[in-house]
This record gives C-alpha cells, sequence and structure tokens, in this order.
C-alpha cells in the first residue's frame, strides 16, 4: 500500500501534469490561430511564359503570376519550399 507521502506526491505531480495539459491546449489554440491568419505555399507551377505561385490564406486560394526566365528553376524552388 501507499504511504500517505507517495499518495500526496502523486497528487501534486498530478496537478502539475493538467497544468501542463492546459497550458499546451493554450499553445496549441494560439498556433492554430495563427496558422490560419498565416500564408502558406502550396504549389509553384510553370506555364509556358509563366511562373505560378499558389498560396492558401485563411481557407482561400490564390494565384501570383510572374514572367518566367529561362534561368529560372521551378523545380529547385519547390525543394527549398518544402511542397514537393
Amino acid at each position: 500500500m501507499f504511504d500517505k507521502r507517495k499518495i500526496k506526491d502523486l497528487q501534486d505531480q498530478l496537478e502539475a501534469e493538467k497544468a501542463m495539459v492546459m497550458q499546451l491546449r493554450t499553445i496549441n489554440a494560439t498556433l492554430q490561430e495563427s496558422f490560419e491568419k498565416s500564408t502558406c505555399l502550396v504549389q509553384i507551377d510553370r506555364n509556358h511564359r509563366l511562373n505560378i505561385f499558389t498560396f492558401v490564406r485563411n481557407g482561400e486560394t490564390f494565384q501570383i503570376e510572374t514572367f518566367s526566365a529561362m534561368s529560372d528553376d521551378v523545380e529547385s524552388w519547390k525543394k527549398r519550399a518544402g511542397i514537393e
């Protein structure tokens, strides 16, 4: 059987763990809110003379088109952006 001191230590540990869970939930909610407000690059494509960059922000998709140069390396950009 457990003595009173061991039970008290376990109760204290439980309270500390509960506090940590609450703190992590708050951090998670903050991160989710921040993520929703951020813009994420999701795709890079090349269509003839255009580079097409596709972004998502707040659930909406946006595209930015730029004129491409022969030296543009879309595959390298994808690798550096972590989307390939």
